[in-house]
């Protein structure tokens, strides 16, 4: 007789796990599908913010076309505000891009932000846009819409950089680095090594030869040929006699402060370990060298300082306190070495990076006379300069480590080692000459023959200039000439508002993807988030 084997149910408890395991799949499932009408509602609910918030840059573009005076509309840089829009509401900010503040009644470049809510869900959109005013006859003759601007060549060697200045709200806009010169001949802009001018066009005369520009490995540079040659006329005259003799005065520092407030012409400008301050509206005139060691200048108030012969900055600042502006006028060489020129740093530090804070760098001028002995400028090791350059009789070389922010028109330059020029667009007035349509050409494409007959930034001459020509010339914060007066058009009612005014603009986001959003949402619902009759509230949901 058989034992009887004993029977262990290992078949019936599969089948119960089995069953278990379709359960909890089938109700996670069920579970899973619960929530796709309230996906369904906040992905059209997104869909319909995210087409409301492009719409809002467009209406906003199309209020600045017409002559609503937009500038002074708004509330700290609200336009628009709680609008109602198709179907929810919309706010639109504007930024001035060379301030970072509200729009004034001088606001050209804008940062446009549009935010839309609509069933809780928000998008936003964000736009650059430049505004070309109906402004006549207003011309830009400097060249500061160049980063560079070299009469002879251009030579970047080694690692150095030539970009646009992060940090500058303008910069956002994407335009291209502008790059001119007077020079036709073969390699005449020479990239050499590592050497990089990052979204760079350059502006050739007439004539130039196909390979004006060599390139060694860096980014390609595009090449424009203008309808003319531009004129370079001669840095302003600063309406001061040459030395005739000692005056017997002179500023000499050693570990001293002094401070001053009146006009003054010395010998001499000697500081080590000092400082310095001119206070109030001031002309100080050297009649020789003017030296700063490891000392600082502070400028504040409105000053000129006209150097004679040599000016030299080593481990030294020149700094401007706010509101501050500073003309310099250096007949022979210009040196610095781990020295800093421009507005007032908190920190002290000089940061090369590109990445220094943000300042309008018009404040500080500086020009180059033409006569001098020693007609070069040298920036090196650390060395930083927030300015505009306006010298285009002195050959310049930056070097080692240092930055240039703003623009400079010069002879020769030489950029080599890791130094970097960092531009500011907002300088680019676009009534300049990389403008095909500015005024400062004729009717052929060619310079107006009564500008390429002028010679110098002189500013009698340029009153006179302006006055025979009717043009409006705004050059080192003084205008010449009356502002074109915009006559009011005739508007019919019932007809579209006229759209009298220029603009541009760079949709530079449109929203945030559905997808992404879609994803986030239920990653966010799965881990129990509170909802607001239906849908993800706005504080919950973050949309950038």
């Amino acid at each position: 007789m058989k034992p009887c084997t004993q029977r262990r149910g290992i078949a019936m408890l599969l089948v119960l796990i089995s069953l278990f395991t379709a359960t909890i799949l089938t109700t996670a499932y069920l579970a899973s599908r619960d929530n796709s009408s309230t996906i369904g509602e906040n992905v059209a609910a997104s869909a319909s913010a995210r087409w409301a918030a492009a719409s809002t840059i467009e209406l906003g573009v199309a209020i600045m076309e017409t002559d609503t005076d937009w500038r002074t509309l708004h509330v700290n840089g609200k336009l628009l505000d709680d609008y109602v829009f198709g179907d929810g509401t919309v706010d639109l900010d504007l930024t001035d891009m060379e301030t970072g503040q509200p729009p004034t009644a001088d606001t050209d470049h804008l940062l446009m932000e549009a935010t839309a809510m609509v069933d809780g869900v928000a998008q936003a959109s964000e736009a650059v846009a430049v505004v070309f005013p109906d402004e006549g006859g207003t011309i830009d003759l400097d060249l500061s819409e160049f980063a560079v601007f070299s009469k002879g060549t251009l030579e970047m060697k080694d690692s150095s950089t030539l970009t646009k200045w992060p940090m500058a709200p303008a910069s956002k806009g994407g335009d291209r680095i502008a790059v001119g010169t007077l020079s036709t001949g073969a390699g005449s802009i020479d990239l050499m090594g590592d050497s990089a001018a990052i979204d760079t066009t350059v502006y050739h005369p007439p004539g130039a030869s196909s390979s004006l520009v060599f390139v060694a490995g860096g980014p390609e540079v595009e090449l424009y040929e203008l309808g003319d040659t531009v004129p370079v006329l001669d840095p302003p005259t600063h309406g001061e006699d040459p030395p005739s003799g000692d005056t017997g005065w002179r500023v000499d520092l050693y570990g001293n402060s002094y401070t001053l407030d009146f006009d003054v012409r010395v010998d001499y400008v000697d500081l080590d370990y000092s400082r310095f301050t001119i206070e109030g509206d001031v002309t100080l005139v050297v009649d020789h060298d003017f030296n700063v060691a490891y000392s600082k200048v502070t400028i504040d108030g409105n000053v000129k300082i006209v150097v004679f012969d040599d000016l030299w900055i080593t481990g030294a600042a020149v700094e401007l306190a706010e509101d501050a502006t500073l003309e310099i006028y250096v007949k022979d060489s210009i040196g610095m070495d781990d020295g800093y020129l421009g507005a007032d740093r908190p920190d002290g530090e000089l940061d090369t990076s590109g990445n220094a804070d943000y300042e309008d760098v018009q404040r500080l001028t500086l020009y180059g006379d033409s006569g001098g002995n020693n007609n070069y400028i040298e920036l090196s090791h650390d060395s930083v300069v927030k300015a505009v350059f306006y010298t285009p009789n002195k050959d310049m070389i930056i070097k080692d480590d240092a930055a240039f922010y703003g623009c400079l028109a010069v002879n020769d330059l030489t950029i080599q080692n890791q130094a970097s020029l960092f531009y500011d667009h907002a300088l680019n007035s676009s009534y300049g000459y990389t403008n095909p349509d500015s005024v400062v050409y004729d009717g052929n494409g060619h310079v107006h023959s009564a500008i390429a007959n002028l010679n110098s930034f002189d500013r009698t001459a340029l009153g006179d200039f302006a006055e025979l020509m009717d043009f409006y010339i705004v050059f080192a914060g003084e205008a010449f000439g009356e502002p074109p007066a915009n006559d009011p058009e005739l508007i019919v009612l019932g007809d579209p508002t006229p759209r009298t005014v220029e603009v541009e603009f760079d949709l530079k986001s449109f929203g945030s993807d559905v997808e992404d959003w879609e994803t986030k949402f239920e990653t966010e619902f799965n881990e129990g988030f509170e909802f607001v009759n239906g849908s993800k509230s706005a504080e919950d949901v973050a949309l950038k």
